[in-house]
């Protein structure tokens, strides 16, 4: 099959040119975001940095991991794979996380599923991704226009499915979001309460959170999606744009 160039941004023209809100601390430097092959991802500080400076070259179209994913397979795939970070997201297709942060194959460990909820299941592939693969970051990403949170707001009924399992795990941040959110208000406080179940149901990945100096971050994300039209409102974040989130506190192990 004929290979074409960057033709995957074509999925995303919707993405407008801009900047990301990142976590206090984090900063492109003078010339605009870094190329990924300079960012130190060796620290949980690091990796967060360079997911940040791969989600500014996404928006501004500068992507460099399409070119480098073409000469990996040309030049070989390696046998193993050691991604820097970890990252659980929704399994909408309009969220690529290897697109959106502008990551090369073999530098994320991803996991997808609906509502982006921190399942048993999904719980023991990130600890997977931490104990042998040595993440130094767990991303938790929500976004716009999710229609886990808008269905399981709305309690929908679809006959025939096991659907409706997704809504208990959503359910806490539909009630908890407060008075009058909105549903992308809600989705983007799931990401968070989601975090903190990834952080805090892991011994493993609590303990490594804890630790000094600190070997892992559990970061919540939202990325801007609103559908056009109408499209985002004059002056709000553009679509593609991804928000660094704050995080509940560590809960101590009880004694």
């Amino acid at each position: 099959m004929e290979t074409r160039g960057m033709t995957r941004r074509d999925l995303f023209r919707f993405t407008a040119a801009g900047g990301v809100t990142a976590a206090v601390g984090l900063n492109f430097g003078e010339g605009g975001p870094r190329a990924a092959a300079a960012d130190d991802t060796s620290t949980p500080d690091g990796a967060l940095q360079a997911l940040v400076n791969g989600n500014a070259r996404f928006l501004a179209h500068n992507m460099t991991s399409f070119n480098e994913d073409q000469d990996l397979i040309n030049s070989g795939i390696p046998e193993s794979h050691q991604p820097f970070a970890a990252i659980l997201s929704c399994g909408d297709a309009r969220l690529s996380p290897e697109i959106i942060f502008d990551q090369v194959m073999g530098d994320l460990f991803i996991t997808r599923v609906a509502g982006n909820i921190a399942t048993p299941e999904i719980i023991a592939s990130l600890e997977y991704a931490v104990a042998a693969l040595n993440v130094r970051l767990i991303m938790v990403v929500g976004h716009g226009a999710c229609g886990a949170v808008t269905a399981t707001d709305r309690r929908t009924v679809v006959e025939k499915t096991q659907i409706s399992a997704l809504y208990a795990p959503l359910r806490v941040a539909v009630e908890t979001a407060g008075q009058g959110a909105s549903f992308d208000a809600k989705a983007a406080f799931n990401a968070r309460v989601q975090a903190i179940l990834v952080q805090n149901s892991s011994r493993l990945i609590a303990e490594r959170v804890a630790a000094a100096p600190q070997t892992l971050r559990v970061v919540p994300a939202y990325y801007n999606l609103v559908p056009t039209p109408p499209g985002p409102p004059p002056g709000g974040p553009p679509n593609g744009q991804v928000d660094i989130l704050p995080i509940f506190p560590l809960t101590p192990a009880a004694p």
